[in-house]
């Protein structure tokens, strides 16, 4: 029996995919020029761009080599949420950088609004930054666990703070301190989902 392959040439930087393409013509001279050991790809005359594959521009893919999971990371985390990843950077701006989310204040204010200012399912500051950083560090490949101060740092980005962390986050079901540091529970894992998902969208939370 005679089994075909498609065949395609993937650019990678790291382990981000940057480019790809099945054309034939292309990844028979690529191929050629691996086993000739050389690294220009002369295409065919008649193909658009014809002459030798273009370097990456300058900078660009020791940029992404420089965040391992960045543009990965923010995909999982969208697909965790099961929202677009622009609204997840529209509304959290997820970095590899301290201090890794920049919360949006119409995002913050919708949630406010779509929530009780007390009771279990009221929504406090410091629980709001600890479920979106956990959940970013998870996906980011971010080392540790997010602390009290870096959430409190988040919370800076819409010029608020949390006054009464310690109490906040023992009421919060979904999170779970362990020394300076927040994680989710995982028993409650579609909680904290739910409550990121619905500030990314400005819509009410999910029941989980």
């Amino acid at each position: 029996m005679t089994v075909k392959a498609s065949l395609k040439i993937v650019l990678m930087a790291n382990d981000v995919e940057i480019a790809e393409s099945v054309d034939k013509t292309l990844w028979q001279k690529v191929f050629a020029a691996i086993n000739q050991g050389t690294n220009q790809v002369q295409l065919e005359s008649t193909s658009p761009g014809a002459g030798t594959l273009p370097s990456a521009p300058s900078g660009e893919v020791e940029s992404l080599s420089l965040t391992p999971g960045g543009i990965d990371g923010l995909s999982k985390f969208a697909g965790e949420l099961g929202i677009t990843p622009e609204e997840v950077e529209g509304a959290l701006y997820p970095s590899l950088e301290a201090p890794y989310i920049h919360l949006d204040p119409h995002c913050w204010e919708a949630l406010k609004k779509n929530t009780p200012p007390r009771g279990p399912q009221a929504i406090a500051p410091i629980s709001l930054a600890g479920t979106v950083l956990a959940l970013w560090f998870k996906h980011a490949g971010i080392d540790g666990i997010p602390t009290t101060k870096q959430c409190q740092a988040v919370l800076k980005t819409i010029h608020t703070s949390d006054k009464n962390a310690g109490r906040s986050l023992r009421n919060t079901e979904w999170l779970q301190t362990r020394g300076n540091g927040i994680v989710v529970n995982p028993v409650h894992r579609s909680r904290a989902v739910a409550v990121a998902a619905a500030y990314c969208t400005k819509s009410p939370i999910a029941k989980s």
